[in-house]
C-alpha cells in the first residue's frame, strides 16, 4: 500500500541528488490543553521537495470531533518560491470521510476533486477567480519558512486555497523582529496575520470571524541543506491562547537538537 506514499515512492526512483529526509513532531495545545499532534515528514531532493503530515485530536477535542488527516504535497522551487505540483489531503471529521485531490500545471490548480461538496459541507463555494495563484497549505508552510530566510525576513502574501477553503497569510514583521534574525541567530520570530477570504462553514463548530488573526512563528536554522524550520506558532481567538510546538526533530535518522528546547 503506498496511498499518499506513493509521492515518495515516485522520488525515489528519479535519478536526482541525494535526499535529505526530515522528520518532525509537533503538538497543538489549546489554552493549556494537548489537543492534537502533528507528525510531519518530508523528502527534499534537489529543487523538490516530497512532504507528508498526519494529524490527530487527542483528549477532549477528539472525544468532540474525532478528526483524522493524512495530506501531502509536492513542490518544486522555482526563483526561491514553491510552485506546487499536487496536494492530497484525506480525513475524518466526527465520523465522516473527506477528501481533496488537486493538480497543478504551471503553479495553477488544473483540475480538482472535492468531498463533500460545499452544498453538503454546509460552506460557501470558492469562486473560481479565487482559486488563482494559490498554493495548498503545505506548500504555504514551505514558502513561510523560504521566506523567513531572505533579507525582508517574510513574504508580503501567501494566498492558500485547501479545496475548501481560501485563506492568506500577510506579512506584518517589523524591524525588531528582522533585525533580531541575524544570520548567526539560532531562532527568531516572524509576524503574519491570517484571514479567512472565503469558504466559511454557515453554521461552524468554532465561532469564525472575519477580522484578521495576528499569528506569530517562530523558526530555527537546523542545517544548511535546509530552510528554517519552524519550532513554534502561537496565535489567540478571542479570549482562546492557540500554539504548535515541535517536539521532536530528526534529519536522515538522526535526532536533531531544537534550539530553545
Amino acid at each position: 500500500m503506498c496511498g499518499l506514499a506513493l509521492l515518495f515512492c515516485a522520488s525515489a526512483n528519479a535519478a536526482e541528488p541525494k535526499p535529505v529526509n526530515v522528520e518532525l513532531s509537533y503538538t497543538a495545545i489549546v489554552d493549556g490543553i494537548t489537543s492534537a499532534t502533528i507528525d510531519a515528514r518530508a523528502e527534499v531532493i534537489g529543487d523538490r521537495y516530497v512532504m507528508i503530515a498526519t494529524t490527530r485530536t487527542r483528549g477532549v477535542m477528539d472525544m468532540l470531533v474525532g478528526f483524522r488527516s493524512a495530506a501531502g504535497s509536492t513542490a518544486v522551487i522555482e526563483n526561491g518560491v514553491p510552485v506546487p505540483l499536487s496536494h492530497d489531503a484525506e480525513n475524518k471529521w466526527r465520523g465522516k470521510s473527506r477528501h481533496v485531490h488537486l493538480r497543478y500545471d504551471k503553479g495553477e490548480i488544473s483540475s480538482e476533486d472535492v468531498a463533500p461538496t460545499a452544498e453538503k459541507d454546509d460552506r460557501d463555494p470558492i469562486p473560481p477567480d479565487l482559486q488563482k495563484s494559490t498554493v495548498d497549505p503545505i506548500s504555504a508552510a514551505l514558502s513561510l519558512m523560504i521566506a523567513a530566510q531572505s533579507q525582508k525576513g517574510c513574504i508580503d502574501l501567501v494566498p492558500v486555497f485547501d479545496g475548501r477553503r481560501r485563506y492568506e497569510f500577510t506579512c506584518v514583521t517589523g524591524k525588531d523582529d528582522v533585525a533580531a534574525s541575524a544570520s548567526d541567530a539560532d531562532m527568531f520570530r516572524r509576524a503574519y496575520l491570517f484571514t479567512i477570504v472565503a469558504g466559511r462553514q454557515r453554521h461552524p463548530f468554532w465561532p469564525q470571524s472575519k477580522t484578521p488573526k495576528a499569528v506569530s512563528l517562530w523558526f530555527a536554522r537546523i542545517d544548511p541543506r535546509l530552510p528554517p524550520i519552524i519550532t513554534k506558532i502561537t496565535a489567540r481567538a478571542g479570549l482562546i491562547g492557540f500554539s504548535v510546538r515541535l517536539e521532536k526533530l530528526r534529519i536522515d535518522g538522526q535526532e536533531a537538537v531544537i534550539p530553545g528546547d
